[in-house]
């Protein structure tokens, strides 16, 4: 009897071993997971949970822009995407949850038409900007477009977090301008070619009180 029970023992310590060896190993691959993904898009430090953070994540492309952003639990955030020269998207969404998440902005030339891609965790969207005209230009000059883009770090609940401003240079705008709809052109003199921003409801209406 005392043999059967120490070979259940032994039996039951074996199997013991083999299932820790196994969470171990599962472990060490969700381990090497995040080291990998961190490494890819970087980790936020986040000190104060109730603030937003911001942190860019390199491309290797110039016309694609990726960000990782930490929103806090139980505020509805506004999205909103604008050309200066007409034409605009916006969503909104709510987590009852705190949330990291990726928002992503891909510019890509396709025929004679510049398609802005919007990409985050809640959604998808495509727009065109501009004309053929536009786009000719800004596929031949984009490196010498005015591209400035968000500071990594935390914000508050009354900024609004501008992740991308695109500005056209004078003699973009002044070539722009000579054509026969040049007129539509000349405010990019003063208002961006393209912005993205984030906010909640109360820093956009803070912003259009002023």
């Amino acid at each position: 009897m005392s043999r059967t029970i120490n070979f259940l023992l032994c039996v039951a310590i074996l199997g013991g071993l083999w299932q820790f060896a196994g969470v171990q190993s599962k472990l060490a691959k969700l381990r090497s997971e995040h080291d990998r993904l961190a490494g890819q898009y970087g980790v936020l430090d986040i000190k104060d949970p109730e603030k937003f953070y911001v942190k860019s994540v390199p491309t290797e492309n110039e016309k694609d822009f990726l960000w990782r952003i930490y929103r806090p639990a139980g505020l509805q955030l506004s999205y909103r995407c604008v050309s200066g020269t007409g034409g605009s998207s916006s969503g909104s969404s709510t987590t009852s949850n705190a949330v990291e998440e990726l928002f992503r902005i891909r510019f890509i030339h396709v025929d004679s038409q510049l398609q802005i891609h919007i990409l985050r965790d809640s959604g998808a969207s495509c727009s065109s900007m501009g004309d053929g005209k536009l786009n000719r230009c800004l596929e031949n000059q984009w490196s010498k477009l005015e591209v400035e883009t968000i500071a990594d770090g935390q914000y508050s609940h009354e900024e609004i977090m501008r992740l991308l401003t695109i500005r056209a240079p004078p003699a973009l705008v002044a070539e722009l301008s000579k054509q026969k709809r040049g007129k539509r052109y000349e405010q990019l003199a003063d208002t961006p070619m393209f912005e993205a921003s984030i906010g909640t409801d109360k820093a956009y209406a803070k912003e259009e009180d002023k």
